[in-house]
């Protein structure tokens, strides 16, 4: 499989996601989620057991299409799908220093 650029494997990360809502939600807590439809999601150092590859901090792992070995995983940083999901946020109309509710 084809690895897409940086920006397109995080627009179908946040793209798989149905609430940016929940989104906003997970960042703020370093959560990472996975469509289980879709394929897509995002993993965060933290979430990883020592048996697992290690992310470096400061970034995480963007994956499609389920990950290896069929799929795609990209480490990127972390401040690069924090800046996209800003952006995302603020089109949609969310607010700076506002709270969030779970939807």
């Amino acid at each position: 499989m084809k690895v897409p650029s940086v920006q397109k494997a995080i627009s179908q990360a946040i793209d798989s996601w149905p609430s940016l809502n929940n989104l906003a939600q997970f960042t703020m807590k370093r959560y990472g989620y996975g469509n289980t439809d879709r394929g897509f999601g995002v993993t965060y150092p933290n979430e990883l057991d020592d048996s697992d590859k290690k992310i470096p901090e400061g970034f995480i792992k963007v994956y499609g299409f389920w990950g290896k070995p069929d799929g795609y995983e990209i480490l990127i940083p972390e401040t690069e799908y924090l800046t996209e999901l800003a952006a995302r946020l603020k089109s949609k109309g969310f607010k700076k220093n506002r709270p969030l509710s779970v939807t």
